[in-house]
């Protein structure tokens, strides 16, 4: 069997963690890339918000849709991958911090894929 090679294809990865036991990731600066997904590690289950902001010590701010309830995104236990569809809410936005509604028992990582 011939080995897969895929051209002109080059993401970057932007990764951040909530530790052990906490709700809140680091932020993350997004700036210049075009969304595809992201991929979550370890995670415990509940949801997930976020809070956004556009400039380096803007009033960052909860993320809400025009109902005024947060954006939340159900958040498995274990492993989970999301699509872009699904982060495109995060589009607009440099910067980006990740809460979660239940502490987090194994301290997950947050991948953003990029380019």
């Amino acid at each position: 069997m011939a080995s897969v090679q895929i051209a002109s294809y080059n993401p970057s990865f932007v990764a951040g963690t909530i530790g052990v036991n906490g709700t809140q990731s680091e932020w993350f600066d997004l700036a210049g890339y075009t969304w595809l997904g992201l991929v979550v590690d370890q995670a415990t289950n509940g949801t997930m918000n976020f809070i956004v902001g556009t400039a380096a010590g803007d009033n960052y701010r909860l993320l809400k849709d025009s109902a005024g309830a947060a954006v939340a995104i159900t958040l498995p236990t274990g492993g989970s991958a999301f699509r872009e569809s699904d982060m495109r809410v995060l589009a607009p936005y440099r910067f980006v911090r990740i809460l979660t509604s239940i502490a987090q028992a194994n301290g997950p990582t947050f991948t953003f894929v990029v380019k």
